[in-house]
């Protein structure tokens, strides 16, 4: 037989491409079977061994040799077309129901696809609309609608920017305490505090940009400024003074104490009077991260270690909480941790995750530690120590008081100096420790420049800044604890009473008109027989004069007397 070449027409222009690629093949391995039996003679050896070149079965070959039997080599392209045909066009939907649809299933509610579908059908049924079945929606809805869309839509903007990689950026362009990022983090675990209040701690963590080390902590009730001050105070007296801080926006890192006279700080305005923080002091730039935004902060990923590691800590069995209300364990509330017990395990726990080999940063190089990657930068870098007035800056907050008769006043405690006299009446700065303010405070001017020492004169206030902050705070839950008790007696509001009064009054009496018709029964004499008078449409006003006389008239002022008297 002798090979022709295939035509193409006929059925062969209306298929796909890929039926006609199928087809060429089919045609191909016929016409080498032929050839083999040609010179061979063997017409089994020939199947199978086309069979195993083009990967189908003998049978399949030999109903293809059926399927052509008789005809013309032109013909078996197209005798030999794939049955099969894809997917269907899809099914019409109009246009209305369409946007509908993506109205009703992108919101930020969640609904789900089938409640969206369900509420389309039930517009479309008197809109006249053309609406496909679930399914086409469905496959429709992933095919044309783009994933960041369907984000944006229905989880917010916050959800999308999440969806974009984050920024990989190099630390190894700083040298150890070059630079530095803090931020405050809420450990899951029930801490009982020296005065019996049972509440989770709060940490402020310092953290070394180049190597990833922890530098300084301390653990308080709330991110406050004196904790930021102690742990940064740690961290300058045992390593030396950052030249750049990364923070947020945070209440405690943005305070004057910490930022006073600080351009771009997110909250708080800057008063000509107000005293330059501790930051601005000390030579350190503070560059404001993104609020809300982790990724702008590395110290993130090292909570994240730190919650495996102290928050779960076998010791913490019972009292840990879980990182939300729907993750607390089965023993939620079945302990308390004591203070003194919580920071010894945290501070152990810190030293190992600053010793622990193997650390994957660019620093450590997959082998070191956080400890051996920020020693080996510390030990070739400037590094600057504070000096004793820096000691006295950093380890003292700062106020901005104005000088009274008397002196200065501050937490109901009086101080005085002689050389505050020539600033009455202006505003000075005060550095103090907060928790000895008694012991006095050192007075500086507006400028920054050291004016004195001023002793407590008067000590009739509280003893120091934290247990007036304390005060606050217990009185604070005091009259929360007085709300949510007065709440709970189930009082019924002022405005819900009046209206439950009004409609029971509604109720009881309605709008029920007055009868049509009375009936007096005058008494003529005594012992004579009684005359029973029936008025038909009495007056509708009795006390005018006119219809008064009228109705007088009709049964006698005597019988009108007796009969007052009777129903006396």
């Amino acid at each position: 037989m002798t090979e022709e070449p295939l035509a193409v027409t006929g059925p062969l222009d209306a298929a796909t491409e890929k039926h006609r690629q199928v087809a060429t093949v089919r045609v191909t391995a016929l016409l080498l079977v032929d050839r083999l039996v040609a010179s061979n003679g063997s017409l089994g050896g020939a199947l199978r061994e086309v069979a195993s070149t083009i990967g189908e079965s003998e049978t399949t070959i030999r109903r293809w040799r059926s399927m052509v039997q008789g005809r013309p080599t032109s013909e078996w392209a197209a005798v030999l077309l794939p049955r099969w045909r894809g997917r269907p066009s899809e099914a019409e939907c109009s246009d209305e129901a369409w946007k509908f649809f993506l109205g009703a299933y992108l919101r930020p509610e969640l609904p789900s696809l089938r409640d969206a579908y369900r509420r389309t059908l039930d517009v479309a049924a008197i809109k006249d609309w053309i609406v496909p079945s679930e399914k086409v929606m469905r496959v429709r809805l992933h095919r044309e609608v783009p994933t960041e869309s369907l984000v944006l839509r229905r989880r917010g903007g916050d959800a999308l920017q999440s969806q974009y990689p984050a920024q990989q950026r190099d630390r190894t362009c700083f040298r150890a305490l070059e630079a530095v990022n803090a931020d405050g983090h809420r450990w899951d675990v029930q801490v009982r505090w020296p005065d019996g209040e049972i509440a989770r701690p709060m940490a402020v963590v310092f953290q070394d940009l180049l190597s990833g080390k922890i530098v300084g902590w301390r653990v308080d009730r709330t991110e406050n400024a004196s904790a930021i001050r102690l742990a940064f105070g740690d961290m300058c007296e045992e390593f030396g003074i950052p030249d750049h801080c990364y923070l947020d926006n945070g209440r405690g890192f943005a305070s004057k104490w910490m930022t006073g006279q600080m351009a771009h700080r997110f909250r708080f305005k800057i008063k000509p009077e107000e005293p330059e923080g501790i930051f601005g002091l000390l030579g350190v730039e503070v560059h404001w991260v993104t609020p809300y935004h982790g990724q702008a902060k590395p110290i993130e990923r090292c909570f994240r270690d730190l919650c495996e590691t102290i928050a779960r800590h076998p010791s913490f069995s019972g009292a840990y909480t879980g990182n939300s209300p729907v993750t607390k364990p089965c023993n939620y509330g079945t302990r308390s941790i004591p203070l003194a017990d919580f920071l010894k395990v945290v501070e152990l726990e810190i030293r190992d995750h600053n010793a622990r080999a193997g650390r994957q940063n660019r620093a450590c190089f997959g082998q070191l530690s956080f400890d051996e990657a920020f020693a080996r930068s510390y030990e070739s870098a400037p590094v600057r120590k504070v000096t004793d007035e820096q000691r006295r800056l950093l380890l003292l907050a700062a106020e901005g008081l104005k000088v009274r008769q008397g002196g200065i006043h501050l937490l109901g405690n009086q101080f005085w100096c002689p050389e505050i006299a020539a600033h009455m009446g202006r505003s000075i700065v005060v550095r103090f420790d907060p928790e000895h303010v008694q012991r006095g405070v050192y007075v500086y001017d507006i400028r920054g420049q050291y004016l004195g020492f001023a002793e407590c004169n008067a000590a009739v206030g509280f003893a120091d800044a934290d247990a007036a902050r304390e005060h606050n705070r217990k009185r604070r839950s005091w009259t929360k604890a007085v709300k949510k008790a007065t709440r709970e007696l189930g009082i019924v509001d002022a405005d819900e009473v009046g209206r439950m009064h009004i409609e029971a009054l509604a109720s009881k009496y309605g709008d029920t008109p007055s009868p049509a018709a009375r009936v007096v029964r005058p008494v003529f004499g005594k012992g004579k027989r009684t005359k029973v008078v029936e008025i038909a449409a009495p007056p509708e006003d009795l006390a005018r004069d006119s219809e008064q006389s009228a109705f007088i008239g009709k049964i006698g002022s005597q019988a009108l007397r007796r009969l007052k008297a009777e129903l006396a």
